[in-house]
């Protein structure tokens, strides 16, 4: 299973959980949807797989990005909060993938 299939199955089971607000879920999927292509992009193993190095290199990724892609405030970098909320967002998929048995542990 590959990231963006995990990030689907997420979803969709919060959604029939019915108890989130739709802003939460739109935030989670923005999230998930960066996580999906960087996994993508770094041919990323199956999520069965993953090690909290590929998780780390995530996370110093954003660090490093700019913040509107380049087409504004070009020296302007992803704040520190905008890190900690994707944090805590995968953290929170990657223990749903270890009750789902996916994973043993999580790896953030």
């Amino acid at each position: 299973m590959t990231v963006r299939e995990a990030s689907r199955g997420f979803l969709i089971s919060l959604r029939a959980a019915s108890r989130y607000s739709p802003r939460y879920l739109e935030g989670l999927e923005g999230s998930l949807v960066f996580l999906s292509s960087y996994a993508e992009e770094g041919q990323w193993p199956p999520v069965p797989q993953l090690t909290t190095e590929h998780l780390e290199q995530y996370l110093l990724h954003l660090q490093e990005r700019q913040r509107w892609f380049g087409s504004r405030d070009a020296g302007s970098h992803v704040s520190q909060c905008t890190i900690a909320t994707h944090y805590r967002r995968l953290k929170r998929f990657f223990s749903w993938l270890v009750e789902r048995g996916h994973l043993e542990r999580n790896p953030p």
